[in-house]
């Protein structure tokens, strides 16, 4: 990853994809904006994350664009067997933040 804030939440997102429920917890309450975290409960968020770390938590990012307002990785998802975007939507800012989150 570049060593840019965006680079630095990328990092950030894969290594809370690899830990546990509080980590995943710690990540989204750390990095989600608040309108992000408004559109669901925690556990709504926390169970997604769950979902992402079974298709594709521990894996290399294979790719990675950056914009001022928008990320995008490549990351194999072995459990579907083929490699799959994830695009952010991001803040400015240091700490950088997600407004919105979208696989496929």
């Amino acid at each position: 990853m570049p060593d840019t804030p965006t680079g630095k939440l990328v990092e950030d997102f894969m290594a809370a994809l690899a830990g546990d429920a509080d980590a995943h917890r710690a990540f989204i309450e750390a990095r989600f904006t608040p309108d992000l975290l408004a559109v669901a409960d925690m556990d709504q968020h926390v169970s997604m994350f769950a979902q992402l770390a079974a298709d594709f938590g521990g894996q290399p990012v294979t790719g990675f664009t950056a914009t001022a307002t928008q990320a995008r990785i490549t990351v194999f998802a072995a459990g579907l067997g083929e490699h799959l975007a994830i695009t952010f939507d991001t803040t400015a800012g240091d700490p950088v933040r997600i407004a919105g989150l979208q696989t496929g």
